[in-house]
C-alpha cells in the first residue's frame, strides 16, 4: 500500500438499489474511510451520488473528473467500494479505467481489493466483475419491466405520470398514480375542447395564462391519453390481451367528456380543420340539457304555416333525443331567464377591491422595465436641473466666461428636451393604470351586458368560462347551475345567489354555498394573492374579452 499516498473516493446508488442492504451511500463511504484509516492513505475527497450506472454521464462523476484534472499528479488512486458501484457496463468501465490511468490515477475497489491491478490475472478478474455487474443490471431491468407489466395488468400505472398526476402509495403500500394540484386545470382543458369552440392552439394560449405551460403537441397527446378517464391501454405497453382496462386511479376527466373529445378531435382531423358554427339565434345550443332525459337542447325554428297571409316564425329550444320526451321551450323565455342568471354573477365589493390591487401589482410587474426607465429619466432631469443652478451660480460669481456659460446652457436645454421626449414616449403610468382598472372592473362587473353585446363566438366562450357544467332548464327556470370555481369563489358573498335545495356532489351556485375545494383557485382571500395572481379568482371572462378586443 505504500505506493498509495493520496486518494479520492466515489460512492453511488441508484433509486432501485437504495432499499438493498449494504448498498447505501453511508455503508460505501464507511468502507472507504475505514480502508484509508487502516492503510494510512490520505483521503482527499469523496464524491457521492444517486445515479444509474448505465454510463458515466453522472453529475458527480463528471465533477470527479474535473477534480482529477485540476490536481493531476497529486492523486494516486480512486477508491470505490465494489465494481458495480463504479459501472454496470463492461465496455464503458474499461474505457473509463484507461482514461483515469492516463491521468495518473489507478482504480481499485476496497471490498474487492486487487494488489496489482495491472497484472494479467487482475485484468481478467476486473473484466469478469464488470461483466457480472452488467448482467445484473440487465436482470434488474427485466425484473423492473416485469413488475411494471404486472402492475399495469392489475390496473396500477407505475411509470412516469402524465401532467395532472403524481406517483403515490395505495392502502396496501403499492405504487400508483393520483390527481395532483394541476388536475382541475386539466379537467377544464378537456371540457373546453369538448365544446368545439377552441383549437389546440387556442388552448395553449388560454392555459398558459392560467399557469399551465404546455405545447400544442403535448395537448394533442393528452387528449388521446386514456389515463385521464381512469383507464389503461395495455396495447400501448405491449401487454396481452392488448385491451383497454379500468385503472385503480381516480379519473380526472369524466368518461362522457373524454369520449366527446375523441369525436371532436377525430372529426376535426377528418374535416381538415373545419370549424363548427352555431346559429346566432340560439347561442345556448347544446349548453342546456333536458331535465327528463339529460340530453342537450338544440335550437329550432317553426312557423304557423307558410300558406297563411301573415306567416309568423317562432324560435324554440327542444330536446331531439330518441326518448321522445318532447321537452320544448320558447327561446325568448330561456334567454330572458339566462339574462337574469347572468345578472347574479357579479363579484362582491371585497373581490373587486382585491382585483384592483392585483391588477395594479401585475401591471407594475409587466411594465417594470418601463417604470425603471421613467425613474432613471426623472433622476437625470433632477440632476440636469441641479447642474443648471450650479452653472448659474458660478456664472453670477464670475467664475466662468460668457461663452462657456452659453455653451453649457444650450447643452442642458437639449438634454432636457430629449429626456422629456423619452419620458413622453414611455407613456403616463397613472393614466394607463386608470384605463386598465376601468376596463377590468367593467368587464367583471357587467357580465350580462357583455354577453348581450357580444358575438355568438364570444357568447359561447363566456359560457365555457363561467360555467363548469351544463345548464338544466325545467318548468320555466334554470335548475342546478355548476359555476366555474373561480366564478363561484367570486360570488360567495353574493346573497342573490342563495336559496335552493342542496344537491350532493355539485359546486353549483344554487345547490351549494360551501367553500370550493382547493384546486384551480384558493378557498379564501389571503395576502399572498397580491403577489401571486395565478391564485386569484379573476374570471377567464376578462381574459377572453381582453384577447378579443
Amino acid at each position: 500500500m505504500k505506493k498509495y499516498k493520496r486518494a479520492i473516493g466515489y460512492a453511488r446508488v441508484s433509486t432501485s438499489e437504495q432499499r438493498k442492504l449494504g448498498n447505501s451511500l453511508k455503508n460505501q463511504v464507511d468502507n472507504i474511510n475505514n480502508f484509508c484509516d487502516r492503510e494510512s492513505i490520505l483521503l482527499m475527497k469523496i464524491f457521492q451520488e444517486n445515479a444509474s450506472a448505465a454510463n458515466f454521464e453522472r453529475p458527480k462523476f463528471i465533477e470527479l473528473l474535473e477534480y482529477l484534472k485540476k490536481y493531476k499528479g497529486e492523486i494516486d488512486v480512486l477508491l470505490v467500494d465494489r465494481h458495480d458501484r463504479f459501472s454496470r457496463d463492461t465496455e464503458s468501465a474499461l474505457t473509463m479505467t484507461r482514461k483515469l490511468n492516463n491521468l495518473g490515477v489507478e482504480v481499485n475497489f476496497v471490498s474487492e481489493w486487487q494488489e496489482d491491478v495491472n497484472s494479467t490475472d487482475a485484468k481478467i478478474i476486473k473484466t469478469l466483475r464488470f461483466t457480472f455487474a452488467e448482467v445484473e443490471r440487465q436482470k434488474i431491468r427485466q425484473r423492473t419491466s416485469m413488475g411494471q407489466r404486472a402492475s399495469l395488468s392489475d390496473g396500477r400505472y407505475t411509470k412516469t405520470p402524465p401532467l395532472g398526476f403524481s406517483l403515490a402509495k395505495n392502502s396496501q403500500g403499492k405504487t400508483y398514480i393520483e390527481p395532483n394540484e394541476k388536475a382541475p386545470l386539466i379537467k377544464q382543458l378537456f371540457y373546453d375542447y369538448s365544446l368545439g369552440l377552441y383549437t389546440q392552439k387556442d388552448l395553449v394560449k388560454k392555459y398558459k395564462e392560467k399557469g399551465l405551460k404546455i405545447s400544442k403537441s403535448q395537448i394533442s397527446r393528452m387528449l388521446d391519453n386514456v389515463l385521464y378517464k381512469g383507464y389503461i391501454d395495455l396495447k400501448e405497453h405491449n401487454i396481452p390481451p392488448y385491451s383497454v382496462i379500468e385503472a385503480q386511479h381516480e379519473a380526472i376527466v369524466p368518461y362522457d367528456i373524454f369520449e366527446k373529445v375523441q369525436l371532436i378531435k377525430n372529426g376535426k382531423t377528418n374535416q381538415k380543420g373545419s370549424t363548427r358554427t352555431v346559429n346566432e339565434n340560439f347561442p345556448l345550443t347544446s349548453y342546456i340539457i333536458c331535465d327528463k332525459c339529460g340530453n342537450p337542447f338544440y335550437g329550432s325554428n317553426s312557423n304557423n304555416g307558410k300558406k297563411r297571409k301573415n306567416t309568423k316564425y317562432y324560435k324554440y329550444y327542444e330536446c331531439k333525443s330518441d326518448c321522445k320526451c318532447e321537452e320544448r321551450y320558447q327561446a325568448e323565455i330561456i334567454h330572458h331567464e339566462f339574462n337574469k342568471l347572468l345578472k347574479k354573477i357579479k363579484p362582491s365589493e371585497e373581490i373587486i377591491s382585491l382585483f384592483k390591487d392585483v391588477l395594479i401589482e401585475e401591471y407594475k410587474k409587466s411594465t417594470s422595465d418601463r417604470l425603471l426607465a421613467i425613474k432613471d429619466i426623472e433622476n437625470r432631469l433632477k440632476q440636469v436641473h441641479s447642474d443648471k443652478i450650479s452653472l448659474t451660480d458660478k456664472y453670477i460669481s464670475g467664475k466662468i466666461e460668457d461663452d462657456i456659460y452659453n455653451t453649457f446652457c444650450e447643452k442642458f436645454k437639449l438634454e432636457e428636451i430629449k429626456l422629456k421626449q423619452r419620458k413622453l414616449d414611455l407613456g403616463d403610468f397613472q393614466s394607463d393604470i386608470d384605463k386598465l382598472l376601468s376596463f377590468g372592473v367593467t368587464m367583471i362587473s357587467n357580465v350580462d351586458r357583455l354577453y348581450n353585446a357580444a358575438s355568438t363566438k364570444i357568447k359561447r366562450q363566456i359560457l365555457s368560462s363561467n360555467f363548469s357544467g351544463k345548464l338544466t332548464f325545467s318548468d320555466g327556470k334554470f335548475r342546478t347551475v355548476e359555476l366555474n370555481e373561480a366564478i363561484l369563489l367570486m360570488n360567495r358573498y353574493n346573497k342573490g345567489l342563495k336559496g335552493s335545495k342542496k344537491k350532493k356532489g355539485t359546486n353549483s351556485l344554487i345547490s351549494s354555498q360551501s367553500v370550493p375545494k382547493v384546486g384551480l383557485e384558493p378557498t379564501r382571500p389571503c395576502e399572498h394573492r397580491i403577489l401571486n395572481p395565478t391564485c386569484l379568482p379573476i374570471p377567464p371572462l376578462w381574459l377572453i374579452v381582453s384577447a378579443n378586443l
